[in-house]
Parts: C-alpha cells; structure tokens; sequence
C-alpha cells in the first residue's frame, strides 16, 4: 500500500509506503522527544525541532489520516509524562505547530497564511487550555505565569552555581533576576508570539531542505529569501513605540510587547536578506551554519539584522521591488 502523497503532490520518486513513512518520522519524532525529557539545555533546544518530523508526516498523508497520527503521538508523550503536566502542553503545541503548517501549504496557502494559521493555533489552544486548568486549579493566569518564569529562572541560576560563579555574582545575578522576571511577565505574550514565530521559522528551513530534496513541489509562497513585510507594519512599530512613551501603565504593557512581536518580524526580514546574499554569493552550506549560528549568538549582530529588516523596505537591499535581472537573482536551490 502506497501513502497517500500529500493530495497528489508528492513525486514518484518517493516510493515510500505508509509503514516506512509512519516508521522513520514516528521513530524521529520519539527519539526527539525523549532527548527533550531526558538531557537538560540540549533536550531542550533539540525539542524545537519536533514539529519537523509531523509535517513530513501530514504532507504524505491526508488530513484526516495525519490527525489521527498527530493524536496518537501525543496521547503516547501524556503516557510518557504520566499525565497532563506544563511539559506535556509544550510538546502537544509543538505539534500542532507542525500540522498546521504543513496543512496549509498543502493546501496552497501563502507563507503568511501558513504562519498566521499555526500561530493563531498554538496560541490560542495555550490560551484556552491554561485558561481551563486556571479554572480547575483556583490558580489566576498572573501567578502561573509568575510560577513559570520563577522555575525556570532559578533553573539557570542553578545552572550558573554549578558553573562556579561567585557568591558576588550569585547576588548581582539574583537581584537581575527578580527584575527580568517582572519583565518577561509583562511580555509574556509577545515572547510566547514570538517564540513561537522561531519555531515554525526554524522548521520550514528544515523542511525546504527535505521538500528539495525529496521532490515535494512547496512552491514560492515558502521562499524565504524573497520574503519581505507589508509596508504598512511600520506604522504599527511606531505606534507601539509612541504607547510606550504615554504614562498610562496599560498602554505602556501594550506598546512593549507589540514592539518585541514586531521586532521578531523584522528579525526575520532581516535573516531573508542574509540568506538571500548567501545563495547569490554561493557560500558553501558549512559555512553559512557557521555564520548564522554566530549571528544567533552575537547581541550586536541580532540588533543589526534588525535593522536591515527594518530599513529594507526604504534601501530595498534585494532589488524586490525592480524588474528582476540574471545579476539580482540568487542561484537555484541545490
């Protein structure tokens, strides 16, 4: 029996049967899951790339047919983690995230509909559901998110001890704590909205890797190269900037965590322009995980892709906007 080829779009030269898909992505898929509970800080970062292996899984399949597997995944992981748990809740939306993204680009969806469908999904099925268990567990959003970001803050205060970091330090570092964590519980939900924003980023990168290479027809509307905001969100940046500035405690909530989703925005724009140098000037692949990794690690450097993103839509730094030559085209994927 052959697996249903994502409605069709999936080329001969796949030919896979349903056992072997369900085989390698499920067995990907645990191996992923199971490093995420097992190995700290790596378990963590490796867990992002879940969604990844259940998009492959979706685009074989039909819709109904892929659900079915998703569900089973994740009623495996709540086994796993023996029962409902903030784990289990970061696993199931991490593969919501892959369904839905890779539903809506086997549906012909445009990259923004792509991200605002899965986006739209995680968040809100995280809102709906801590919002259920705030209910049954008498416990307000705000001391959730309070409880959350304390644990995980004293787990890498914890991790910085370990390191043999002074007691000096441990003080600075703990009074430095307590005012990141008024911070993030102010901007949680731009965090969640952007980092969320990450993950899908992350694994369509890895999945135009694997739809190049297994002739999977994704279409332009996933090129990230090419990608560039509206014109109009500018306005959106300068009105959160303006919130921020008026001394009114709400607005001022509302303008920080616009500017943080925005920002990540322009982040993004701002990585499509250096991906969109790094095809043209034919840097080898090694080599570009080399610079992009220490883009992600430089402050400085995060600050200033930002602001190519931002500035892009006056310099225009890919020429998007004139009549396209041999000269302005990057090569070929290959």
């Amino acid at each position: 029996m052959r697996c249903r080829k994502g409605g069709d779009r999936l080329q001969e030269r796949i030919p896979k049967t349903i056992a072997q898909v369900l085989g390698i992505n499920l067995g990907v898929a645990a191996v992923i899951f199971l490093v995420s509970i097992s190995v700290p800080i790596f378990g963590f970062f490796s867990a992002l790339f879940l969604p990844l292996p259940v998009m492959i899984l979706r685009v074989h399949m039909d819709r109904r047919t892929a659900g079915m597997v998703t569900a089973a995944l994740v009623v495996g992981m709540a086994v796993i983690l023996e029962g409902p748990s903030p784990d289990l809740l970061f696993f199931f939306e991490l593969t919501l995230a892959g369904f839905i993204l890779a539903d809506a680009f086997d549906t012909g969806a445009s990259l923004e509909a792509a991200f605002l469908r899965s986006l739209g999904a995680v968040l809100g099925t995280g809102v709906a559901l801590i919002l259920l268990y705030t209910t049954v567990s008498t416990t307000t959003l705000s001391q959730m998110a309070e409880a959350y970001v304390a644990t995980n803050l004293q787990l890498m205060s914890a991790i910085y001890r370990d390191m043999g970091m002074s007691e000096t330090e441990m003080a600075r570092l703990a009074d430095m704590t307590r005012q990141v964590s008024v911070f993030l519980v102010r901007t949680l939900p731009a965090m969640a909205g952007a980092f969320t924003l990450m993950i899908l980023w992350l694994n369509l990168l890895m999945f135009r890797r694997w739809a190049f290479r297994s002739g999977y027809p994704l279409g332009v509307q996933a090129d990230l190269k090419t990608w560039k905001t509206p014109d109009a969100l500018i306005w959106w940046l300068i009105g959160c900037g303006i919130a921020v500035m008026l001394p009114v405690a709400a607005l001022d909530i509302i303008g920080k965590n616009g500017i943080i989703f925005l920002i990540t925005i322009y982040f993004f724009q701002g990585m499509a322009i250096v991906s969109f140098y790094f095809e043209k000037k034919q840097i080898p692949a090694l080599l570009r995980v080399i610079l992009y990794t220490f883009i992600f690690l430089q402050q400085v450097l995060i600050i200033l892709i930002i602001g190519l993103g931002l500035f892009d839509m006056w310099a225009d730094f890919r020429r998007l906007s004139r009549p396209p030559t041999d000269a302005d085209a990057p090569p070929r994927e290959g």
